[in-house]
């Protein structure tokens, strides 16, 4: 039977958040300590980039001096270069394991500064990821060459060379990268040691509680929503497949950068009469950085109409957060969203219901009435619906006899029944 089990989900993502914040402080003091005791005594500042994404971890490190940057490993003897390499490679895949249960948190570089003295830390964050190794080490060189640095001459030579047309990506590395916020990580930490009881209240809006305030103002006192993570099982698949041999490395980097690890989550709202999902996918959930521009976001909802019977309610839930995420995939595919008053054919011909007896076997997507825009963290965010729709209204609108707009009017509904009679 299909559990509703939406708290448990709730507090075991809140806590996965935690806990990568937590291993985050953790890994800046280490680094700190690291980096910082075999130079103190000649650094001014000390930098350092790490890659965290792909199959390896990557670092490079160096301080300034004046306007002069020096490479760890131009200045440090081979063997305690070797140590301290081992050392921070250790750490860094301790950092990705904190972000297993929050994969798409977890940032894909990070540029460190440190006072040596005080091991005060300044932290930028990028998202962005280069599967291409080589592109990552060209843009690692060429932070340090804005620091002050002389690049070795085989690195100059392929920035100028083989990889011209990778340079592009590693133009000002970190021009996009975010602040991160010490003081969040530190409470994060407070709270997995258990000095403080829950850190929640101390933490800035999210997305997520954007999209709650707007379901709140539809559904006064509605309870919490069931949650659902929506893993990208294609990724999974090609991994085992590379696992077992069949593919590359580098083709397997290729594709995940493609594809992605996952299509976020569906929160599912009891809206009366339907069941309301939406989609936790297309916007930015996180909190907003200082001095950030606003742009205009979506997500996708559906209604899906209640069954008297609760075990085949169930099911049906369960069938339609299937079929909900498979059109979130298509999204993804199609690399753009898509707007209201479109139709999508999935090229199905038996039914979306767990029975797979309905006529319906494609969506109309429509402005979600139900629900205003609202004001995200990172700017509005708008909610289209999409609503099933029979063999014989897509018929209609392949052969245009009418457009989306008229269909939906003809409907006069936007509830997914799956016994709803064809309008056409």
């Amino acid at each position: 039977m299909f559990t509703l089990n939406n708290k448990d989900i709730m507090l075991e993502r809140r806590e996965a958040v935690y806990k990568a914040r937590c291993g985050l402080a953790d890994t800046l003091d280490v680094l700190g300590l690291m980096l910082t005791l075999p130079v103190k005594d000649k650094a001014e500042r000390v930098y350092c980039y790490c890659s965290l994404r792909g199959k390896n971890v990557l670092f490079v490190a160096f301080y300034t001096v004046g306007d002069k940057a020096v490479l760890f490993a131009d200045d440090i003897n081979k063997a305690e270069m070797m140590e301290l390499n081992m050392a921070v490679m250790s750490q860094l895949v301790y950092l990705k394991s904190q972000y297993e249960d929050c994969d798409q948190l977890m940032p894909s570089e990070l540029f460190l500064e440190f006072d040596p003295v005080t091991r005060e830390a300044h932290v930028l964050a990028g998202m962005e990821y280069f599967s291409d190794p080589n592109v990552v080490n060209i843009r690692a060189l060429t932070w340090f060459k804005e620091h002050g640095g002389k690049l070795p001459r085989s690195s100059e030579l392929a920035m100028k060379t083989r990889f011209r047309a990778q340079t592009a990506a590693a133009q000002n590395p970190s021009g996009n990268a975010q602040l991160i916020d010490l003081e969040t990580l530190e409470i994060s930490r407070k709270y997995i040691t258990g000095e403080i009881e829950d850190p929640a209240i101390t933490d800035p809006p999210t997305g997520w509680d954007a999209i709650r305030s707007a379901f709140n103002k539809a559904y006064p006192n509605t309870p919490d929503p069931m949650s659902f993570e929506l893993p990208n099982y294609a990724t999974e698949a090609y991994e085992e497949n590379f696992e077992n041999g069949f593919e590359t490395g580098e083709q397997f980097i290729s594709y995940v950068d493609k594809i992605g690890t996952d299509y976020g989550w569906v929160d599912i709202y009891d809206g009366g009469d339907s069941w309301h999902f939406v989609s936790c996918s297309f916007s930015d959930m996180g909190p907003a950085q200082e001095d950030e521009e606003k742009d205009s976001w979506a997500e996708y909802t559906l209604r899906l109409k209640k069954n008297k019977d609760e075990d085949k309610d169930n099911l049906e839930i369960n069938n339609t957060l299937g079929v909900f995420r498979n059109f979130i995939g298509c999204v993804y595919d199609e690399g753009a969203l898509i707007p209201a008053y479109h139709y999508v054919h999935t090229g199905q011909d038996f039914g979306m219901d767990v029975d797979e007896k309905s006529d319906k076997v494609a969506f109309i997507v429509v402005p979600d009435k139900r629900l205003k825009p609202v004001e995200g963290p990172h700017g509005l965010i708008s909610f289209l619906e999409i609503v099933a729709i029979s063999k014989n209204e897509l018929q209609a609108l392949i052969d245009k006899e009418m457009d989306v707009e008229i269909l939906y009017k003809k409907m006069g509904t936007d509830i997914t029944d799956y016994n709803r009679k064809s309008a056409i």
